[in-house]
Parts: C-alpha cells; sequence; structure tokens
C-alpha cells in the first residue's frame, strides 16, 4: 500500500473526510482514529490540521496529547545522556530552554507517571521519546500538568502540524 501524500487531522473523521474530499493521495485522522497520525510521523508526511477555533473540545484534547511540543534543542543535542544529567552550554551560546529532564523511553502511563511524580526534586520536563508514546488518562494529565511538569516528545507531531486556515 502506498502511503498517503498529506494527513488530515481533524476533530472527527467525518471531517477529516470533508477536507480530504479531491486532494489525491490524502488520508484522514482524528483523536479518536489517530492511526494515519502514525503513519504521517514514520514516513515525514504532512498533517493538515482543519479546525475552527470553536472547536474548543478538539484543540484542548490535540495540545495535551498529540501536539506536544518537541524537546528543546540543546536536550534533544544531548539525548544520549539527558536522563537526570545536566548540561551547559558552550560559552556564548543562547539558553534555549531548559537544560535537566527526564527521559522516558517506551510508554508513559498512568502508572509510571504516578512513579516519577513520587519523586522529589525530579526534573519539571519529561520527554517521551514519541507523541504516540503518551498513555495517560486524564486524571493523570490533569496531576502531572498542575505538578508545574512540562511534556515535550523527541519526535513530536507538531514540526509537522499546520495551523487552520
Amino acid at each position: 500500500m502506498t502511503p498517503p501524500r498529506v494527513v488530515f487531522f481533524a476533530p472527527t473523521l467525518a471531517r477529516a473526510a470533508a477536507e480530504a474530499s479531491g486532494v489525491e493521495g490524502a488520508a484522514i485522522a482524528s483523536p479518536r482514529r489517530p492511526e494515519a497520525l502514525c503513519v504521517a510521523l514514520d514516513c515525514a508526511i504532512p498533517v493538515c490540521v482543519r479546525a475552527s477555533e470553536r472547536d474548543r473540545g478538539f484543540w484542548k484534547l490535540a495540545r495535551r496529547r498529540f501536539l506536544l511540543p518537541a524537546a528543546p534543542d540543546l536536550l534533544r543535542q544531548a539525548i544520549s545522556g539527558i536522563t537526570r544529567h545536566e548540561n551547559s552550554p558552550p560559552p556564548g551560546h543562547h539558553r534555549g530552554g531548559p537544560t535537566r529532564a527526564q527521559w522516558i523511553e517506551g510508554f508513559l502511563t498512568d502508572s509510571r507517571a504516578g512513579r516519577l511524580l513520587d519523586e522529589a526534586g525530579g526534573p519539571r520536563l519529561w520527554v517521551v521519546e514519541d507523541f504516540r508514546r503518551l498513555r495517560l488518562s486524564d486524571q493523570r494529565l490533569d496531576e502531572v500538568e498542575s505538578s508545574g511538569i512540562m511534556l515535550s516528545a523527541y519526535r513530536p507531531l507538531l514540526r509537522r502540524a499546520q495551523p487552520p486556515r
């Protein structure tokens, strides 16, 4: 099967299909059916996010679960040693965000997040390998966010997402 040329991501599959109609080689995705997003990430396919500002529920869900920000550049450069490791930028280098993070290999589940939250003094930035590895319930996600912890992804969808027209 040939990979799609573009993926349309919308609040519902019906909305994504309407947006993709007439676009050759398009695939569709929604928060309930994100499979095409995985293909897009693996194959470096552009993602067109189609939702209006009125779709507040969609944007809230998308920001929390799919549009994780990319890990800061300094951490991306030192990805092999960021777990419990603090790096100093070279002299004259612009600081591009936190330099201390918790690298999370595999899936970030509720139980794993609970253990990390229990660790006193842990990094305030958690970096998951891939946005698709985030498996937190809404309740646990609320708890993580209220603890002041930022989530980011080494392989984010955000770099390929386009804002709505």
